[in-house]
C-alpha cells in the first residue's frame, strides 16, 4: 500500500513538527523513558533554562490522529518560505480518488494533527507524561538538501507541557491553547469515528469519517526520518525540527474536516465540509532534536 507507507510517515509530526519518509531498518526501536534527563541528550539543564539553540526530546506511545485536505499549491505557496515548494497530494502519495472528490485544484495538502503520548521528555528535559501536541503544517520541498528524509512547513503548533512551551517562546514561537478529543483508537475496523481540534485563535475542526481499515503496520515497523520547518514571527528565520518516527500501529480512513472560519483552510478557500484523508495510530519518537538559529532568539 504505498500512499501509506509514504504517509505513516507524516505523523508529526509531533513536537517534530516534521514529516517523514520511510527507510528500511532491522534496528530495535528504544522508546523515549521518562527516566531519560537532558544530559543525557547532551544539553545541560542550565542550557535548557536560557533557551539552548538545540533542544533535545523523545516521545513514546503517542496515539495520534491527522487529517490531509487538499488544497490549491498556488495559494499555499505564497505563505512558504523563498526557496520552498508545496508537495502534490499524488506525490506524497495519497490516493487520487479523494483528490476528485475534494472538488478543488488540490495540488498542495494541509494537514490537521493532534496527539496525546504517554511518557517521554520534554524540550526541557524534564520527564512528562500524557503531554498534548497539535499542529498545522504543508508538506514541502525545502530550500536545503536534506536527503531522503521528509519535510513539512508548520503554520501552527503547541503542547500543553507548559516549560516546553516557554522554551518556545524564548524563540518568538507565539503560545497557543487548544483541547483536543478522538475516540479512533477505539473503532479499528470499520465504524464511523469523531474527533475534534479547537485552536483559541481559529475555532474548531469537526472530524468524522468512516471506512476504517484494519490494522496493516505491525510492532517492527521501520524508521522514518522526519524534518520540520517552523517560522519565527517578527524575523526571516526558521526553526528546524528533526526526528525518526517508529510507527507501532496504524489505520487510515476517509471522511470529512469542518472548516473554522479564520482557519488556513478557510483563508485557502476550502468548503465548510472539507473532504480528507485521515491516519490514525500509535507511534514513538527517538533521537530528537530542535534547533534555532541563534540570532532568532528574543
Amino acid at each position: 500500500m504505498r500512499h501509506a507507507t509514504l504517509l505513516l510517515g507524516l505523523a508529526l509530526l509531533t513536537v517534530g513538527f516534521s514529516g517523514c519518509l520511510a527507510t528500511s531498518t532491522d534496528e530495535t526501536v528504544e522508546a523515549a523513558s521518562a527516566d531519560e534527563t537532558v544530559e543525557d541528550a547532551g544539553l545541560s539543564p542550565a542550557a535548557a533554562e536560557n533557551g539552548a539553540d538545540r533542544l533535545p526530546w523523545g516521545l513514546s506511545e503517542c496515539e495520534f490522529v491527522m487529517a490531509f485536505v487538499p488544497v490549491p499549491a498556488s495559494a499555499v505557496e505564497q505563505r512558504l518560505p523563498d526557496g520552498f515548494s508545496a508537495r502534490s497530494p499524488e506525490d506524497v502519495g495519497l490516493p487520487p480518488s479523494l483528490v476528485d472528490a475534494a472538488g478543488v485544484d488540490g495540488d498542495a495538502l494541509i494537514g490537521v494533527e493532534f496527539e496525546v503520548c504517554e511518557r517521554g521528555v520534554g524540550l526541557d528535559g524534564s520527564p512528562v507524561q500524557n503531554m498534548e501536541h497539535a499542529t498545522v503544517w504543508t508538506p514541502v520541498y525545502p530550500a536545503e538538501d536534506i536527503g531522503n528524509a521528509f519535510a513539512i512547513y508548520k503554520f501552527k503548533g503547541a503542547f500543553d507541557h507548559q516549560p516546553s512551551q516557554d522554551l518556545l517562546e524564548k524563540q518568538g514561537i507565539p503560545d497557543l491553547d487548544f483541547s483536543a478529543g478522538f475516540d479512533v483508537l477505539t473503532q479499528r475496523t470499520g465504524g464511523p469515528f469523531e474527533a475534534s481540534l479547537t485552536w483559541e485563535d481559529a475555532g474548531t475542526y469537526e472530524m468524522r469519517g468512516g471506512g476504517v481499515t484494519d490494522e496493516y503496520v505491525g510492532h517492527a515497523y521501520s524508521l522514518f526520518e522526519c524534518v520540520g520547518y517552523m517560522p519565527i514571527p517578527g524575523t526571516e528565520e526558521l526553526g528546524r525540527a528533526h526526528t525518526y518516527f517508529h510507527g507501532t500501529s496504524l489505520y487510515e480512513a476517509t471522511g470529512t474536516v469542518s472548516v473554522p472560519d479564520g482557519s488556513i483552510l478557510d483563508e485557502l478557500g476550502s468548503t465548510e465540509q472539507a473532504r480528507a484523508y485521515f491516519l490514525f495510530g500509535i507511534g514513538n519518537y527517538k533521537d530528537s532534536s530542535m534547533t534555532f538559529p541563534p540570532n532568532a532568539t528574543r
